[in-house]
């Protein structure tokens, strides 16, 4: 169980940087 939340909370994290990302380069 652990190891599942550890990767959603990586897959989340991956998400939202590349969300952040994405932003910075269309502004």
């Amino acid at each position: 169980v652990a190891v599942d939340v550890s990767r959603l909370v990586d897959g989340e994290r991956g998400l939202v940087s590349r969300r952040i990302f994405i932003e910075q380069d269309i502004y």
